[in-house]
């Protein structure tokens, strides 16, 4: 459903200007960018809540900071391996 939403808003951000058939279903089909960014945010939320809900947590600065600089070292691996294929 995620990639759904994410297909769904990055179709929203290629509006067709102009006139015809085509024009006019694909602006019609693609209007509701806005939902989708709604939803796709709700159920990202909604998964990590579930993911993270039987680990015990605290709360702190300190593991916060810590969640953060994971995220980003996944993204930079994640950065470095499409670079190096591309």
């Amino acid at each position: 459903l995620r990639v759904i939403a994410m297909l769904f808003i990055f179709f929203f951000h290629f509006k067709i200007h102009g006139e015809g058939t085509f024009a006019n279903i694909y602006n019609k089909f693609f209007e509701g960018g806005y939902f989708a960014v709604t939803f796709f945010f709700v159920l990202s939320g909604f998964l990590t809540s579930n993911k993270l809900k039987d680990k015990e947590i605290y709360f702190s600065i300190k593991n916060s900071f810590n969640y953060m600089i994971n995220k980003m070292k996944k993204l930079a691996d994640i950065h470095r391996s499409v670079s190096k294929s591309s």
